[in-house]
């Protein structure tokens, strides 16, 4: 296993300047989709799906344009097994794990109330829009989770259509639809 050591510099402002900033990424494969996790000093900050590890890469350098990679070796190595294995057997765990959450202050609005909804359960973007007390803003809400960069662990995946229908999700809706399964299934388990 080779976990790659990011060393991002000028994505994170403080409004005194830019600080240079630490990041460790791996990419594996799960039952549902190969999953891209970024983990800062905070938490978990990115968790991105997908087949192609290149392409999750190089969207995440998107969302941090000065990344330098390089390999490292390091004792977070059990820490990025731990969330790794959290989210490969997909139970209802995903609150134990610490995240470093970034967007703007309604993405972050919609991204907590996504993450209050129950596992094995779903809302509709006007219930979302609802909750964060912004009735009428179901299409921000949809961008809000479009835009999401932590997948699974803020689960964008659990919002569907009025009409309880699975409308897009960023990385399918294939995957979408797999998550939502894993989550029913799971959640009958474990009554």
């Amino acid at each position: 296993m080779c976990i790659d050591h990011l060393s991002v510099f000028g994505s994170k402002k403080t409004g005194i300047g830019d600080e240079k900033e630490s990041i460790l990424c791996d990419f594996r494969q799960s039952a549902f989709s190969g999953v891209f996790i970024a983990l800062s000093s905070k938490g978990v900050c990115a968790v991105l799906l997908g087949q192609d590890e290149t392409i999750l890469r190089q969207e995440f350098i998107r969302r941090f344009p000065n990344a330098l990679f390089k390999k490292s070796i390091t004792s977070h190595y059990r820490k990025m097994d731990w969330i790794f294995s959290l989210i490969e057997t997909y139970k209802d765990h995903f609150g134990e794990i610490p995240l470093d959450i970034r967007g703007s202050e309604f993405q972050q609005l919609v991204w907590r109330a996504l993450r209050e909804i129950p596992y094995g359960n779903m809302a509709t973007y006007s219930e979302i829009a609802k909750k964060i007390a912004a009735p009428g803003s179901a299409r921000a809400v949809a961008g809000a989770c479009r835009a999401n960069p932590i997948a699974i662990l803020v689960p964008c995946h659990r919002v569907v259509a009025k009409n309880n229908t699975l409308s897009g999700y960023r990385w399918g809706v294939a995957v979408k639809r797999r998550l939502l399964e894993l989550e029913t299934r799971n959640a009958k388990l474990e009554i």
